[in-house]
């Protein structure tokens, strides 16, 4: 009796078996990272940032230098988002599996992005006046914190977070405005 195909079939059986699910880390992130985009989806109604920010321009002639203001922030937390989707799409395509810690260090910590990235999130902080809840924001270590030996899953979720802080700092500023025209 040949052993050999039975042999293969049962390596081939385990082989399904270990690679069948995903790596239990990257779940957990991974839903995590769902649970925050749906909340930045709920959260901003997906425009709705523009919508508030439409509504404010409508009624600029009660208040030009409001209505300025409202374009300063909308602009800000626009391009505050977009950095942020743009290093998440970054860090995706570097690290498809999500387990690498190399690829968020090699794009944010110690570089002109992350230096970037960190002060436009301290510009976007200072829109919403409640106290800043990051308290490593402001220290020259900030991206080591964050995204040092960090893997990528998780610094997608990291980003992801910010990226939700960004819009509901945008969404308290335009609605203050809102209420005051």
């Amino acid at each position: 009796m040949n052993r050999r195909p039975a042999i293969l079939f049962v390596a081939a059986m385990l082989f399904t078996a270990c690679n069948s699910g995903k790596d239990p880390l990257r779940a957990r992130f991974d839903s995590i990272d769902n649970s925050l985009g749906s909340a930045n989806a709920r959260a901003t109604g997906q425009n709705a940032l523009a919508v508030l920010h439409e509504t404010i321009r409508q009624k600029k002639e009660r208040n030009p230098a409001l209505a300025a203001r409202a374009d300063t922030v909308y602009q800000l937390v626009s391009d505050a988002t977009n950095m942020l989707e743009g290093c998440r799409t970054n860090l995706r395509r570097q690290d498809i599996i999500g387990r690498s810690t190399a690829p968020a260090a090699r794009l944010l910590v110690h570089t002109a992005l992350g230096d970037s990235l960190q002060k436009m999130l301290i510009l976007v902080a200072s829109l919403d006046s409640m106290p800043n809840e990051d308290p490593y924001l402001h220290e020259s270590d900030w991206s080591v914190r964050y995204f040092e030996n960090t893997p990528t899953v998780a610094a997608l979720t990291i980003l992801a977070k910010f990226e939700s802080d960004c819009r509901k700092a945008g969404s308290n500023a335009l609605t203050k405005i809102n209420n005051r025209l």
